[in-house]
């Protein structure tokens, strides 16, 4: 599938020690470098809103929506939390309008809390998960209501959450009825205020349409009548978002519902790689994502790109992977400096070292026990999008 990669003249001649003294000691020292650096942390509140495109008439009508409520005195916005549900598929720029709202807030003096269901999807909005936000412990036999009822919150979640003016969600699609409540009450505990999420405004957002039953818990799509009044209560509190705002990225939301009309499949066939100028391909959809329909064609433009950079590479063998189980289901790995890497396990979720994270491979060191092409190196140093935040070599 990579054919000969790794066993060229270019890479077997390649002197991988030469590489590595470019980089400081302390990338060769890695584990007193990782040592050192877990206690690091990053400041989301200096993160930059990116948009690369002029803002749609719905993403406009969000922040006119959030803009209009910030304008109201204090005591308003106190007896009346906004109620925001905001719905959008994949690319509607969700991500973009949570930072702007954000900022929106922040311009004023208020303080934000982002969350969302999962460690990636909290990490590229800057925000945490909800089980983190609310100390929620891991449930065994209990249910969200027993949770709720032996939960108090501790002082650290009260001055954690005390202050809070504007609570976001996202892939509210995973939340169900009975963790939305637990939410409610902790906010009401922790801001002492008997209305629903205490003081707080409260923005949900998520492609509801696509909602799948959470886990040990009751999808908001359900009828309350058959369930008990804890998650009944949890149904309502849902319900009780009546703006309700649509993003639509036009091309995406046909394709979704299968409603392509004749602009759509001339947008689609322009961007066919046979289509398109070569001088545009080469520049413009250089570095771009790229979808192919099997994993071998994959393979064959990963090759292709590697052989015609001329980089040397190794490739790593299932069987120099210690413990690794049904190796003849793995595929080689080839590195090299300059390849392409994503990964595909959370390593470090609250700094974007998460399923999906993707980066380029800067540097490959070896103990000095150890040599190139027999043993997998010992450090791999990989310079990660913008959107992750942790340990770091800064190398002139």
């Amino acid at each position: 599938m990579f054919g000969d990669l790794g066993e060229r003249f270019v890479d077997r001649t390649h002197d991988w020690f030469e590489d590595s003294a470019v980089f400081p000691k302390s990338c060769r020292e890695y584990q007193k470098f990782i040592d050192k650096t877990k206690i690091q942390s990053y400041d989301f509140e200096k993160a930059t809103p990116m948009c690369w495109s002029p803002p749609t008439k719905s993403q406009k009508k969000v922040l006119q929506t959030v803009n209009k409520f910030l304008d109201l005195p204090n005591y308003e916005q106190l007896a009346s939390p906004l109620k925001l549900l905001i719905v959008g598929t994949a690319g509607s720029g969700k991500s973009w309008v949570i930072e702007e709202i954000v900022s929106a807030f922040r311009a004023r003096g208020k303080q934000s809390l982002i969350t969302a269901a999962t460690g990636p999807a909290s990490h590229l909005i800057g925000g945490v998960t909800l089980h983190n936000a609310f100390s929620v412990p891991f449930l065994r036999d209990e249910n969200w209501e027993d949770l709720t009822a032996k939960t108090t919150p501790s002082e650290k979640l009260i001055s954690r959450l005390r202050d809070v003016d504007l609570l976001i969600i996202d892939e509210v699609t995973l939340l169900g009825a009975g963790f939305l409540n637990f939410i409610n009450k902790q906010l009401q505990l922790c801001h002492d205020v008997l209305q629903p999420f205490g003081h707080a405004s409260v923005i949900l957002v998520g492609d509801i349409p696509s909602q799948i039953p959470p886990i040990g818990d009751v999808a908001l799509y359900r009828d309350p009548s058959k369930y008990n009044k804890f998650i009944q209560d949890g149904i309502s509190l849902y319900l009780g978002f009546k703006n309700i705002i649509v993003l639509r990225e036009k091309l995406l939301y046909n394709l979704r519902r299968k409603q392509i009309g004749p602009y759509d499949i001339q947008v689609l066939r322009s961007r066919l790689e046979k289509n398109v100028d070569p001088d545009i391909l080469l520049n413009e959809f250089r570095d771009c994502l790229r979808i192919f329909p099997r994993r071998s064609m994959c393979n064959a433009y990963n090759r292709q790109k590697i052989l015609a950079e001329g980089m040397p590479v190794i490739k790593i063998g299932v069987k120099q992977i210690p413990s690794s189980p049904q190796m003849q289901d793995f595929e080689p790995l080839v590195l090299g400096k300059g390849v392409k890497v994503m990964l595909t396990r959370n390593l470090d979720t609250n700094r974007g070292l998460t399923t999906g994270a993707r980066g380029v491979v800067r540097g490959l060191l070896w103990d000095k026990k150890k040599t190139p092409g027999n043993d997998i190196p010992s450090v791999i140093l990989v310079e990660f999008e913008k959107k992750v935040f942790g340990p770091r070599i800064e190398n002139n």
